[in-house]
């Protein structure tokens, strides 16, 4: 299908459904992203060590709960938007799959930026709340963010948010498109690990995993995740061609 006016006029009138429809979503989020701060502020790793000058405490402010549940969050989201309930009310607004997948893309990448960007943040809290709640006497900035830093830290969160937003969706239309795999992909990935563990070393899933993983420059990582989403939403247009419905 061409993207016409017409069909764009679809697109949009089906995205901004879907993010009326799935504002809860960001709700939850908040929610996951306060417990995580919390947690990071009041309850993170602390070391201690004692000389002839004195005892010093570190405590560990970090965004690593966070950034899971931002990207548990994200696999969620994708999840959602493949949900039979919700992809058939989708034809409310739009012609045929087609559109509604272009939809599906559009939200996700919204909830990706919103969704990367108040879990970034989320661990100037925690520090915010550090300072407040501890004497800033004592307190010692390591080493303070630059803005090319935060910059590139925006890029890589809502690269890998998309990342797990776009597998929720694929994953959600291959168990829509074949029920068998409800039983295949869970099979896979215990399977995928079990034989990780025999073999001391990641293959299969785990080496997909490892590709964007160990990614040191961000522009690389968002080359690899823009690569691997467009193959994937290409096989979910394809798969779902034969189950288009056409007015």
């Amino acid at each position: 299908m061409s993207l016409n006016k017409k069909t764009w006029h679809y697109i949009k009138l089906s995205t901004k459904f879907k993010v009326q429809m799935n504002w809860h979503l960001f709700n939850i989020l908040i929610g996951l992203l306060v417990f995580a701060v919390l947690s990071s502020a009041f309850g993170g790793s602390s070391s201690y060590s004692t000389n002839e000058f004195g005892k010093v405490a570190i405590h560990y402010v970090s965004s690593d709960l966070a950034f899971v549940f931002v990207l548990i969050w994200a696999f969620v989201v994708g999840w959602t938007l493949a949900r039979p309930a919700f992809r058939e009310m989708d034809f409310s607004f739009v012609s045929n799959r087609f559109t509604s997948h272009m939809s599906s893309i559009l939200y996700i990448g919204f909830a990706s930026v919103i969704g990367g960007l108040i879990g970034f943040f989320s661990l100037f809290l925690g520090k915010a709340l550090y300072f407040l709640f501890y004497s800033t006497d004592s307190v010692v900035i390591a080493k303070p963010y630059t803005i090319k830093e935060i910059l590139i830290g925006v890029i890589v969160i809502i690269s890998l948010t998309f990342l797990l937003a776009s597998v929720g969706y694929f994953v959600g239309e291959l168990v829509n498109w074949n029920q068998a795999f409800i039983f295949i992909i869970p099979a896979l990935a215990i399977g995928n690990i079990v034989l990780d563990a025999k073999i001391g070393d990641t293959v299969g899933i785990g080496q997909l995993v490892m590709i964007f993983s160990t990614e040191t420059e961000w522009s690389m990582l968002f080359l690899k995740v823009l690569g691997f989403s467009v193959l994937i939403y290409t096989i979910v247009i394809f798969l779902t061609r034969r189950m288009e419905v056409r007015r």
